[in-house]
């Protein structure tokens, strides 16, 4: 990606050394002398090729602030910087990049800020609002109008072409097809994304907070766009603008600026469908939509419609209205995720009962079955023991529904069958998909996807600590053997001498007979084999498992990261 604040060469930092030992020269005099550099540029003999002169002195003046002056020097130079930042609103994009951040230096270090003298405070809400504003257009150059009746931006398609990937893995937009302000509309989202929340904070006092609201107003303006964008060559920008997003957040005073743009971008189809490297922005900026009043999760609470009652409505289908469905539980899930241990433990009775309802649907739907077990592994983790106590009979009843449904598809699977039920799929998917014609789990991918999401639900209570799921202690011993010796290598369980084989031994074994190699990738029934073959042997004891504090992190942590990447979806 594209640099974001002015970086120093050796050279540079030699020749802010040299200046800093020139003692009688003060702040406000070399301020004053870049200024004059800047207003009239000295000629200069065989200049080297590609020198900017403007862009250099700006460098020179912003690496001295932040390298050879003291907090107190600051004090009596505001009216010549003044000057010179207002001269940079003319000067070309890259000077304005760095008179912002020239900008954003004063404003952190000034001791006397805000200004108690009023024209001086006007005059630096003047400038930083003119500069946030042409920083943020230039942000916003890879735009354009899609209707001449009502302001509605899209990202450009000849942005969209692709030249090269960045030496960290991202793409970056080719030049070749832009006119020149839109080679720096990535570095002009980085830059505000670096250092425009924090600016404003300071530059403008409590009273006058709904300054704020109005410049990041026209700031959201410019990003929303590029974040509804969901395609590989707009990964670039949608990260950097992710990240501008995720720094207004945090500020809640600006709430009202991006609260709606955040919801709509959550409840967008395509929400998923990001980067790796773009998950940490929206934790944090959906914990902040979240946590700052109590009406925006039970806002989305309420948008579970309640498919149960029969109510539909006459422009939808009963496919689109559990599509929705769906679509919200896992975004409630994602919301559950992205918060602390426990913050919502005060509505698990409302979640509990969304989920429950939404496994009494008329039929199974597939798509809703597979976003409900993804609750539950979110849940397992986000809340804490006490209060899944009432959960964990319906997971487990989930649980053996399917893995029971996996025995039936072993035991009964030819190729004829399946054969003849992916010509029947091919003909009518509903069919496929109903439970009524008893062969709901058979090969279709919608049911390949629950079974697959109930293999990681099983994974997840076998790899966390006792002591985060005590009650799973419980109901262990009917999916995976305490038994240490492999079974498989001394001829198998004796059903004779057993009277319970454990779901996950039975479907290992039926594996086995009709299954000789694991897969990597999961597309059928077999692919999950290498699953429950390793797990039917290798179940670590209770007794062994150490809980200590590192280990426990430790684990957390690796479930995090895993689950974070099954809610992406691809671009």
């Amino acid at each position: 990606m594209s640099k974001a604040l002015p970086q120093a060469s050796d050279n540079q930092l030699l020749l802010v050394k040299l200046i800093t030992g020139i003692r009688i020269m003060s702040v406000d005099s070399f301020i004053q002398t870049m200024h004059q550099v800047i207003k009239s540029p000295p000629p200069i003999y065989q200049p080297p090729s590609g020198l900017n002169l403007e862009v250099s002195a700006l460098e020179l003046l912003y690496f001295f602030l932040i390298s050879g002056v003291s907090p107190a020097q600051y004090t009596d130079c505001w009216s010549s910087l003044y000057a010179l930042l207002k001269d940079c609103l003319g000067l070309q994009i890259t000077a304005q990049f760095v008179a912002l951040s020239i900008l954003n230096e004063f404003v952190q270090r000034c001791p006397t800020m805000p200004f108690s003298d009023k024209k001086d405070l006007r005059d630096l809400h003047d400038v930083t609002s003119r500069l946030v504003e042409a920083v943020s257009n230039v942000a916003g150059s890879c735009l354009e109008q899609t209707t001449w009746l009502r302001r509605n931006l899209s990202v450009k398609e000849e942005f969209s072409s692709i030249e090269s990937t960045g030496k960290d893995g991202l793409l970056m937009p080719s030049r070749l097809l832009m006119p020149s302000s839109q080679h720096y509309s990535i570095q002009a989202q980085s830059i505000l994304a670096n250092i425009l929340a924090s600016l404003l904070d300071v530059a403008f006092s409590s009273q006058e907070k709904d300054k704020v609201t109005t410049i990041v107003t026209g700031v959201m303006y410019n990003i929303v766009p590029y974040l509804k964008t969901h395609t590989v060559k707009n990964i670039p920008t949608f990260h950097a603008c992710s990240n501008l997003l995720a720094s207004l957040s945090t500020y809640q005073y600006i709430r009202k600026a991006w609260r709606k743009d955040a919801l709509d971008l959550l409840l967008d189809t395509a929400f998923f469908q990001m980067d790796s490297r773009c998950l940490p922005y929206w934790k944090t900026i959906l914990d902040s939509l979240m946590t700052c009043d109590n009406t925006t999760f039970r806002d989305l609470m309420n948008r579970l419609p309640l498919a149960q009652t029969g109510t539909l409505n006459i422009f939808t289908s009963k496919e689109q209205e559990y599509e929705q469905r769906a679509l919200v539980l896992k975004r409630l899930a994602f919301i559950i995720f992205c918060s602390e241990v426990d913050q919502y433990h005060k509505y698990m009775p409302e979640i509990q009962e969304q989920l429950a309802n939404s496994l009494r649907l008329p039929q199974v739907v597939p798509l809703i079955q597979s976003a409900v077990f993804l609750c539950f592994r979110v849940l397992l983790l986000r809340m804490s023991a006490d209060h899944v106590t009432s959960l964990w009979p319906i997971i487990i009843a989930e649980m053996v529904q399917v893995f029971l449904s996996i025995e039936q598809e072993l035991l009964t699977d030819t190729e004829e069958f399946s054969q003849h039920i992916r010509m029947l799929s091919g003909l009518d998917t509903a069919w496929v998909t109903n439970t009524s014609n008893g062969l709901y789990s058979y090969g279709h991918p919608h049911w390949r996807m629950v079974q697959l999401e109930t293999a990681k639900l099983l994974e997840l209570g076998c790899v966390l600590p006792a002591t985060i799921l005590p009650h799973f202690q419980m109901y262990r011993w009917a999916f995976v053997s305490s038994q240490n010796e492999n079974l498989h290598k001394t001829g198998g369980y004796d059903e004779k001498k057993m009277a319970f084989i454990p779901h996950v031994s039975r479907i290992s074994q039926l594996m086995d007979l009709r299954y000789t190699s694991h897969s990597p990738s999961i597309n059928t029934l077999q692919d999950l084999y290498g699953f429950f073959s390793t797990l039917s042997m290798r179940w670590p004891s209770h007794i062994s498992y150490s809980d200590t504090d590192k280990d426990t992190k430790q684990c957390l942590e690796e479930v995090e990261y895993v689950l974070a990447l099954d809610f992406l979806e691809k671009i």
